[in-house]
């Protein structure tokens, strides 16, 4: 495989907490690993039970992070969060992004808070907002020493009649203090002076690379994370990003990838070829719209701009005499097929460059045997060497037998009209160990997150 150095040293996220979105009213998703020390023979095993970053005491971090409960208890939402903080930092505060719980109303706001390990520096960003602007948006950096406070890079509060805007840190000669928020009063407000761009979109967009740590904190969560809301993948969107370029010869290159892993899962699919056209949009309509691609009359239909890529894909499987026999991959393939194809993809890509991928229903369409063996690659120290992590939503307790996940690497999520969402790992129940069969503890309740349905 071949890896990429974006990370020369290795960043991590570290967490993510959410206060009042949908059912979730307050929430901690941990990514450390939570265990002590480490297992013996670490260095020897193929499988990584933690990846590394700095200090290795101190810097462990999950390769996985399953996180199960009961339908309706608010893992989807986990999900839809991460995806709505990413779009307030690009977009900024929209009506349609503010989703408070409304089952029970203990917050008038929503936070989200991060935080990152970027290039040896511990960095907590933070934005709390409602429907109408930002409140609080800070960016912070934590001791090694937990006895020492927090830095304050930058804090910005809209609570009273006038902000109150604290940028003395990340000021520079160019660009004082005073400039600086005057940036916020103007690039960050509406016409009626309430902030609805965050100011590290600003940092970012309209003083160029001059703030080198703010184009890491935005780097790490816009180009680390990527978030699918549903399981639902297409081969072209798995080929695209692992091709990392418009070429035929990578796009070849990616889908030879795939198809040796699809060898390796027993999918029975020897190769796989692509015919690309590109559609005056002048000439064409797409079949529906939504998505960014488009599954319609055995094609797959994507709107790039200028013009309207069709890809079809022909899938070829051998006969009882050892021929080669051609089938149209959308039309003649499995859902599951079709699923995996286009996950794999994905998953190359994130192990190759370093990302956090986030899954909604990961085990859709795809047998247990074959989920274990997709978790594997994150938790392969041959396949992942740039730190990738995948976090995703699941009900098939498969997983959850011996040996395949640790304590760190599974959260059990509870809902209550009292407490919102919660979501708590195995290593924090007492007395979890790694040696335990999580699936049969996890399906007599031991861990809560299981409904209760009656007839």
């Amino acid at each position: 495989m071949t890896h990429s150095n974006q990370y020369e040293t290795p960043s991590m996220i570290r967490s993510f907490e959410i206060r009042n979105f949908k059912s979730i009213l307050d929430l901690r998703i941990d990514l450390t690993f939570n265990e002590g020390k480490a297992p013996p023979r670490t260095s020897e095993s193929e499988t990584l039970p933690f990846l590394e970053t700095g200090d290795a005491k101190i810097n462990r971090y999950t390769p996985v992070l399953a996180i199960y409960g009961a339908n309706a208890s608010g893992k989807s939402n986990l999900v839809e969060a991460f995806q709505c903080f990413c779009t307030l930092l690009r977009q900024g505060v929209a009506n349609n992004l503010y989703k408070p719980n409304k089952l029970n109303r203990k917050y008038n706001s929503c936070t989200f808070k991060i935080t990152l390990e970027i290039k040896k520096r511990r960095l907590v960003y933070e934005m709390v907002y409602d429907a109408n602007r930002i409140l609080l948006e800070a960016l912070s950096e934590q001791s090694a020493s937990a006895q020492r406070p927090p830095k304050t890079l930058f804090r910005i509060e809209n609570g009273g009649p006038e902000p109150e805007i604290d940028v003395d840190a990340v000021a520079i000669a160019a660009y004082p203090a005073q400039r600086l928020k005057e940036a916020v009063r103007v690039e960050c407000s509406n016409a009626d002076g309430n902030m609805t761009r965050p100011f590290l979109w600003c940092l970012v967009r309209s003083f160029g690379g001059l703030f080198p740590l703010a184009s890491d904190v935005w780097k790490e969560i816009q180009e680390r994370l990527h978030i699918f809301n549903r399981n639902e993948f297409f081969l072209s969107q798995g080929v695209d990003l692992l091709a990392g370029s418009d070429s035929d010869e990578e796009r070849n290159k990616a889908i030879e990838k795939i198809v040796v892993l699809l060898k390796k899962f027993d999918f029975g699919i020897q190769n796989i070829s692509l015919s690309r056209q590109h559609l005056p949009k002048a000439d064409f309509k797409l079949p529906r719209e939504g998505g960014d691609f488009l599954p319609a009359e055995g094609c797959i239909y994507k709107d790039d701009e200028k013009t309207i890529l069709v890809d079809e894909f022909t899938s070829r499987h051998l006969d009882t005499n050892g021929q080669l026999v051609p089938f149209k991959f959308m039309l003649e393939e499995s859902d599951g097929t079709k699923v995996i194809a286009g996950l794999l993809g994905i998953a190359l890509w994130a192990l190759e460059n370093g990302k956090t991928i986030i899954i909604d229903e990961l085990d859709r369409s795809l047998h247990p045997f074959v989920l274990i063996s997709l978790i594997r690659l994150f938790k392969s120290r041959r396949y992942n060497q740039s730190n990738a992590q995948i976090i995703f939503t699941l009900h098939d307790p498969t997983l959850l037998d011996e040996h395949h996940m640790r304590i760190s690497e599974v959260a059990i999520v509870n809902k209550t009209l009292k407490g919102g969402t919660t979501c708590k790992r195995i290593c924090d129940f007492e007395g979890a160990r790694n040696v335990s069969n999580f699936r049969k503890q996890y399906l007599e309740g031991v861990f809560s997150g299981i409904p209760y349905p009656y007839i």
